[in-house]
């Protein structure tokens, strides 16, 4: 008959192996932890797709997903666009002009200084919409006109007209990589023109995860 010493050391053995043994984790739990889909636009200020996508398809999607963890943004307003160094700036030419090019900085400008993804899109959707209304004929305009978005105005005009904006739009240039149009969506890396018209339906069908709810809608 075990005395109760013994009993005490096989209780406090037993206690010991719980605590040590690694946590089962289920192929369903390890599913639902899945990383979220990255998903990287090369796009420009003035072209009507890119417009289109990110103020009909992105910008609407986004308040329904956000809190899923199902996919993270990166936005990169330099698309088609040239750069050469002059001096200790960057002069770029842009396929719809000069006013693309500036249309371009501002919306750089707006994703370093608001980097929440939400923020980030209201601020960039409600500019792209008001500067492309207007063919970029006035980007401080614009820029006011989104002021109820709670983007910084005078801030965003002091990058746009100074270098801080020209340095960061050549950081844009630089991690823009080949791509034959314009937007170019890219969902963990691979290119995926699907995405344009069918953005949540490809995010789902890329993500690893267990799928919520809203990919079967």
């Amino acid at each position: 008959m075990a005395t109760s010493f013994q009993l005490a050391m096989a209780f406090a053995f037993s206690f010991y192996l719980a605590k040590a043994a690694p946590p089962v984790v289920s192929m369903e739990m390890e599913q639902a932890k899945a990383n979220p889909v990255n998903m990287t636009v090369y796009y420009e200020s003035l072209c009507p797709g890119c417009n289109f996508f990110i103020t009909q398809e992105l910008h609407p999607l986004w308040p329904k997903i956000k809190d899923l963890d199902l996919m993270t943004v990166n936005l990169l307003p330099f698309g088609n666009a040239q750069e050469r160094r002059i001096g200790f700036q960057w002069e770029f030419t842009c396929q719809h002009g000069k006013a693309e090019c500036t249309g371009n900085i501002v919306e750089t400008c707006m994703i370093h200084y608001y980097p929440d993804t939400t923020k980030q899109l209201n601020m960039v959707a409600c500019f792209n919409a008001n500067y492309i209304g207007t063919l970029g004929a006035d980007w401080q305009a614009s820029l006011q006109n989104c002021s109820k978005t709670g983007v910084d105005v005078e801030k965003i005009k002091t990058c746009v007209t100074g270098h801080e904006g020209n340095n960061l739009e050549h950081i844009m240039a630089m991690n823009t990589g080949p791509h034959g149009y314009t937007p170019f969506i890219m969902l963990d890396g691979v290119v995926n023109p699907n995405a344009e018209d069918h953005l949540l339906s490809e995010v789902c069908r890329v993500y690893k995860g267990v799928k919520p709810p809203i990919c079967s809608q």
